[in-house]
């Protein structure tokens, strides 16, 4: 079994999209916004200096103040880097993303040398309210792959935001990082052994893609229109 950021975050979200999606494998929405996303990350995967006169979000991006910032470490870095993790001999190591060992893999958006960076669009969050867990996992990748660095520093940029949210991870924290990713994958591992039907509601349940399979999304639903005024309808 396989783990990345996005199917331990999915579980942390809500354990039965969990079980739909990655047990159940029932038929995904597409919504636009997603190809959005991704029609954006091909963009600045394909950038080139000739591209900043051009009328779009990436030159836009770059024509701020933070774009100007990154503009460099962007331009010279690695693109789309394709990372693992495996055990070996009871100590996590890097390793390529189709080793068939890898109990983990991700994929950065941009890497240079100690830098991380990760294109963001659609809703911008604070600082305080930032999610930092695709970013450090990435990061214990980095400083296992390279012992030379102390300090790994990583950013989401909100590319149609022109924003950043961004911090410097010291080695002394590796390990932490490591317990954490351990952690998750021995969670998922025994709910994949006995998965339950425990849901959490929230806001997101609007745009989950799994909605249109989702039992509980359809009784909210069905409240809902039962608590609409009749002399309304």
């Amino acid at each position: 079994m396989v783990f990345s950021v996005s199917k331990i975050q999915c579980f942390k979200q809500c354990k039965y999209k969990y079980r739909l999606q990655y047990i159940e494998k029932v038929e995904q929405e597409h919504f636009e916004f997603f190809k959005k996303g991704s029609n954006v990350h091909k963009m600045f995967e394909t950038f080139t200096v000739s591209d900043t006169g051009a009328d779009n979000v990436v030159s836009r991006f770059f024509n701020s103040e933070v774009g100007k910032k990154y503009f460099k470490t962007i331009v010279n870095a690695e693109k789309e880097v394709r990372i693992g993790l495996k055990i070996v001999n009871g100590q996590i190591v890097p390793c390529e993303f189709k080793d068939s060992e890898a109990f983990f893999h991700g994929i950065i958006d941009v890497l240079n040398d100690n830098t991380i960076l990760d294109y963001k669009t659609g809703r911008k969050k604070s600082f305080k309210d930032q999610d930092w867990m695709q970013l450090m996992y990435y990061a214990a990748w980095l400083f296992l792959k390279h012992p030379e660095y102390n300090e790994v520093n990583i950013s989401y940029l909100y590319v149609e935001h022109n924003c950043e949210n961004a911090v410097t991870v010291k080695r002394t924290y590796v390990n932490e990082i490591l317990k954490k990713i351990l952690k998750n994958v021995i969670e998922i591992t025994k709910y994949e052994g006995n998965p339950n039907e425990e849901h959490k509601c929230s806001w997101s349940c609007d745009y989950c893609s799994c909605r249109g399979s989702c039992k509980f999304y359809k009784e909210l639903q069905e409240s809902k229109l039962e608590n609409i005024p009749f002399e309304t309808i």
